[in-house]
C-alpha cells in the first residue's frame, strides 16, 4: 500500500523537483502530499517535515531562472512570469506576480523566481527622466517669475533680469565711448514705472546692483537644476523645492 508524504513550508520558499516534469514550487503556508513511488531529487524534501525555506539554499534550477530588480520610488513595472512563480519584494513573498505596481512607498527590491523551462523577466518604465524633464520645465517657468522680481538699488528699486542687463552694460558702453559725457545724468526706468535720474557715478553702481541681482537669481536656477538631474531616486527629486533659495 502507497505512503503518504507530507511536505510543509513554514516560511520562505522550496522547490520539490521529480522524475520528468513533476516539479513544484511550495511557499509559505502551502503544502504538497504525494505517494511514496513519487521520487524527488531535491535532498532536502524530507517527507513528514515542516521547512523554513528562509534557512534553505534554493536548487540550481531555482535559481538560473531567477531575476532580481532593483526598483526606485515612482517606477512601474510589470511581471512576466510561468504561473508557478514567486514573486518577492525586499524578500517577502506578495501574493501575485501578475500586477503591474507603481512604487509609491520607498524603494524596492523586486526579484521573481521561477524554473528553467519559464521565460521571466521584470519590466521598468523609467518614470525618473519623465520627472526631471518635467520640473525642469517648471523650473524654467519659476525662473522667468523670479528674473522679473525688484532689485533694491540706492535710489529705489529696479529690475534685475536679462533686458536691464544688456540695457545697462550698453549704456555704460555709451559712456566709455564719449556717445554720452560722464558729466551727463542718465534717466533709468524704475521698477514701479516711474523714472530716476542718475549720475555716471551712480549709473555704475546701478551696473554692479542689476548684475548682482541678475547673478543671485541664475546661480540659484542653476543650483536647483543640479540637484533634479543629479537625483537618484523619485523620493530625491519630489523632495527638491522650486521656490526655495530665491534672492
Amino acid at each position: 500500500m502507497a505512503k503518504w508524504f507530507i511536505f510543509h513550508v513554514t516560511s520562505g520558499a522550496i522547490l520539490l523537483r521529480g522524475q520528468g516534469i513533476h516539479e513544484y514550487v511550495l511557499g509559505s503556508g502551502e503544502s504538497y502530499e504525494t505517494v511514496s513511488d513519487d521520487v524527488f531529487e531535491d535532498s532536502r524534501a524530507v517527507p513528514n517535515q515542516w521547512f523554513d525555506g528562509s534557512a534553505l539554499t534554493k536548487s540550481t534550477d531555482w535559481d538560473t531562472s531567477a531575476i532580481t530588480t532593483e526598483l526606485l520610488v515612482g517606477d512601474t513595472y510589470s511581471i512576466a512570469a510561468p504561473s508557478n512563480s514567486i514573486l518577492l519584494v525586499n524578500g517577502v513573498r506578495v501574493a501575485s506576480p501578475y500586477s503591474v505596481p507603481t512604487v509609491t512607498a520607498g524603494n524596492c527590491t523586486v526579484s521573481v523566481r521561477g524554473h528553467y523551462y519559464g521565460d521571466v523577466s521584470i519590466r521598468v518604465s523609467d518614470n525618473l527622466s519623465a520627472k526631471k524633464a518635467e520640473l525642469l520645465t517648471k523650473l524654467n517657468a519659476v525662473y522667468a517669475v523670479q528674473a522679473d522680481t525688484a532689485k533694491t538699488a540706492a535710489l529705489g528699486d529696479v529690475y534685475c533680469n536679462e533686458a536691464a542687463l544688456n540695457k545697462i552694460t550698453a549704456v555704460l558702453a555709451a559712456y566709455a565711448r564719449g556717445d554720452i559725457s560722464t558729466g551727463t545724468s542718465y534717466t533709468w526706468d524704475m521698477f514701479d514705472g516711474s523714472a530716476a535720474v542718475h549720475t555716471y557715478a551712480q549709473m555704475q553702481t546701478l551696473a554692479g546692483d542689476i548684475f548682482s541681482g541678475y547673478k543671485a537669481r541664475l546661480d540659484n536656477k542653476h543650483s536647483i537644476q543640479s540637484s533634479i538631474n543629479s537625483a537618484a531616486n523619485m523620493t530625491a527629486l519630489l523632495a527638491i523645492d522650486l521656490e526655495a533659495g530665491w534672492p
